[in-house]
């Protein structure tokens, strides 16, 4: 207690005293405090920090209670008397959540007790995971090389990581087939991995299995759900690619033999090709191959792929070889390569044909005598064959011109011919052939020649005169209208020619001869009368025999002009001339070489026996042509049967017999000069400038184009189907 007294007087000068006690107490010193800031680390090493506390105390010791080593949650604390202090701490609190502050806050007093703190703030950080393998680990892959590859590669690597972390969840960030440069990635939460190559990948294709380019690296990162990575370092191996060897157009892989000297087809003994190549990590070439011997001939190659196989025919394999029967065919399988090695097979198809035999033939002399016995030779042909039987068909009793013909198996043969062959000419030569076939159907043959010798006077006149009319195809004008015939005899014993001359004829000076021509005048035949003549066939030679003479008779027979409907009949049986004029006729021409003319209006038209000519005219006609071979003649206009209802009906054209005249046409009126028809054959359209034909309705249609167009102009009805015209059943 501190006193502090005072003397007090009154007015008067008495004195007092005031006395004052003072009690101390202690003044507290002044003191700073302090607060620091730390980040936790997952280092080893300790974070710490410090700093110097101020003191001031006017009635004390300014000094601080000193702490020496003071534990605090998360770290230790010490202060010296002058207020120097440092806090060290673990950095590895596993404990610590990231992003959150924890706190240490420790007390310090002064000498005379006055307080402060020191607060130290740790700012928690995550704590990487710990990443390690679980097990062996597949990181290699190898690529399959496409398609045509040999090998099928290993496209896929995996494995297992494990996780450990201390202060989040031990679990991966999962990827489901992430694409990555070289192929797709994918990881489970428990680190279970797996990598898929993409064979397709060009970089990948380029790959190869020798040389610079052999390998790729595929480096894919992978975290755990705090962050923390790995990679993992994949190795992609490469493989050879196998070209892809394709076929470069139409390739020629067949060849023939030729079947060597004998036979009768030259072979074709050459196949060609081209290949092509592609091929990504090599060069697309082909290994070269130079006249290379194979089984059955050579080959060649280039190194662009062009091919080629030369067959050698005097292989005695190719040689069996036969164009029937079970040895056909051999098959030569030739391999190319590339220059990478990979492999094509051309396969060469060897065809065989039948080795022609090798035989020997025969000629032989005769001569004819005039006995009742017959002249015969005989003999015996020699064979061989490489492929088939050394045999020959067997001929029993071949008839020939002049004898029969024989001959065994194994080629012995025989000739008979009656020795009396009256009509041989004495001093000339009369050849047979007979036509030999081996098994394998080579042939060769026989030759007979026989003399001939005078067999005396002839026995047998002349047989037959043949008169034949010529025909206009146009409408007949009987001011120019003509006959010419052909005179014809025969003789048993023919030698040296016929002389033809007129004996008698119903009109003086209408008929001449001219060589074997005969030939009425260019006017004078009426249009209805019946006219005869005889000529007489005279021999020469051999020695000359008896003359011989021939009749005939022939009319013309016309009928009336106007819309009348005639009945024209050439009943006398000789070679007639039936005119209908105008109307619509019905034409008879019976027995005989008949020519008929229907001129104008609906006519029909029927020639009977004998071969004749009938020429309807303008109008629908009917046109049959009865028994013979029969022309039917159209003249220069097609009028003659248009296209419509109102053409011609032939109603039995006979294929190979009948012919159908259309000369007079001309097949393009739109050119000059007269052209000739094209055959256009069976076709449902119209060909130009052509003749085609059709079956509709149960009857053949022939067609005719005239202005090339390939519209029909000009039509005839064929009676029946089944036909099967032929150019030959038309004068073009």
């Amino acid at each position: 207690t501190y006193t502090d007294t005072f003397n007090v007087v009154s007015a008067d000068g008495t004195p007092t005293t005031v006395t004052i006690n003072i009690l101390g107490t202690n003044d507290a010193a002044v003191l700073s405090s302090d607060v620091k800031n730390l980040t936790e680390t997952n280092a080893a090493a300790d974070i710490s920090t410090s700093g110097t506390l101020t003191i001031s105390d006017v009635d004390s010791d300014p000094h601080f209670v000193a702490q020496a080593g003071t534990a605090g949650l998360y770290g230790t604390f010490a202060i010296d008397a002058d207020g120097a202090w440092t806090y060290t701490a673990s950095s590895a609190h596993d404990e610590f959540v990231a992003g959150t502050t924890y706190t240490d806050t420790f007390n310090v007093v002064s000498a005379d007790g006055t307080p402060t703190t020191v607060t130290i703030n740790i700012l928690g950080t995550n704590d990487a995971a710990v990443i390690t393998l679980n097990g062996a680990q597949d990181t290699s892959v190898t690529e399959k090389s496409g398609v045509a590859n040999g090998t099928p590669g290993d496209a896929t690597a995996s494995g297992d990581l494990n996780a450990t972390d201390v202060d989040n969840a031990a679990t991966f960030t999962a990827q489901v087939a992430v694409a990555k440069s070289y192929g797709t990635f994918s990881i489970d939460a428990n680190g279970t991995w797996s990598y898929t190559l993409d064979d397709n990948n060009a970089t990948v294709q380029a790959l190869n299995s020798s040389g610079a380019n052999t390998t790729l690296y595929e480096l894919v990162t992978v975290t755990t759900v705090d962050g923390t990575q790995q990679v993992i370092d994949i190795t992609i191996n490469g493989a050879n690619d196998a070209a892809v060897i394709t076929v470069n157009g139409v390739q020629d892989t067949s060849v023939t033999e030729k079947s060597g000297v004998a036979n009768g087809t030259p072979g074709d003994a050459t196949a060609s090709g081209d290949l092509n190549a592609s091929d990504v990590d090599n060069a697309a070439t082909f290994n070269t191959q130079v006249a290379v011997a194979k089984s059955y001939g050579t080959f060649s190659i280039d190194a662009n792929g062009t091919w080629s196989y030369t067959l050698d025919d005097n292989n005695a394999t190719v040689q069996a070889l036969n164009s029937t029967g079970a040895n056909t065919t051999l098959h030569e399988l030739v391999t190319v390569t590339t220059v990478d090695g990979t492999q094509q097979v051309i396969d060469i198809t060897i065809n065989g044909a039948n080795d022609a035999a090798v035989l020997s033939s025969a000629s032989v002399n005769l001569t004819e005598g005039n006995a009742a016995a017959d002249i015969s030779t005989s003999g015996t042909l020699t064979i061989s064959d490489v492929d088939s039987s050394a045999t020959f068909v067997v001929q029993a009793a071949t008839a020939g011109l002049y004898g029969t013909f024989a001959i065994n198996a194994a080629g012995a043969w025989t000739y008979t011919a009656s020795s009396a062959h009256d009509e041989f000419i004495a001093g000339q030569h009369y050849t047979e052939n007979f036509d030999v076939v081996s098994a394998d159907g080579t042939h060769t043959s026989i030759a007979i020649d026989i003399l001939g010798t005078d067999d005396g006077p002839p026995r047998f006149a002349p047989t037959d005169i043949q008169l034949t009319p010529s025909t206009t195809t146009a409408d007949v004008s009987f001011s120019s209208f003509q006959f010419t015939g052909t005179l014809s005899a025969t003789d048993p014993d023919p030698g040296g020619s016929f002389v033809y001359s007129i004996t008698s004829q119903s009109d003086p000076g209408l008929f001449s001869i001219s060589g074997n021509t005969l030939s009425s005048s260019l006017s004078g035949l009426s249009p209805s009368k019946a006219y005869s003549i005889t000529v007489q066939a005279t021999q020469v030679g051999d020695p000359a025999g008896p003359t011989y003479q021939y009749s005939e008779t022939f009319q013309v027979i016309t009928g009336s002009n106007g819309n009348s409907s005639d009945g024209l009949n050439g009943a006398n049986g000789g070679d007639d001339v039936l005119y209908g004029n105008g109307g619509a006729d019905i034409i008879l021409g019976m027995a005989g070489n008949d020519t008929l003319f229907g001129q104008d209006g609906n006519d029909t038209l029927n020639g009977g026996d004998g071969n004749d000519r009938l020429v309807g005219g303008v109008g629908a006609d009917t046109l049959t042509g009865g028994l013979g071979a029969d022309t039917f003649y159209y003249g220069s206009a097609i009028s003659d049967s248009p296209v419509s209802v109102a053409n011609d009906t032939i109603t039995d054209f006979v294929h190979g017999v009948d012919k159908i005249d259309l000369s007079s046409i001309d097949a393009n009126t739109v050119s000059g000069g007269d052209q000739a028809f094209l055959f256009g054959g069976f076709n449902a359209a119209t060909v130009a400038n052509s003749i085609t034909w059709s079956e509709v309705g149960g009857n053949t249609i022939v067609r005719v184009d005239v202005n090339g167009n390939a519209t029909a102009d000009f039509q005839i009805t064929l009676t029946g189907t089944g036909l099967g015209l032929t150019a030959s059943d038309f004068v073009l």
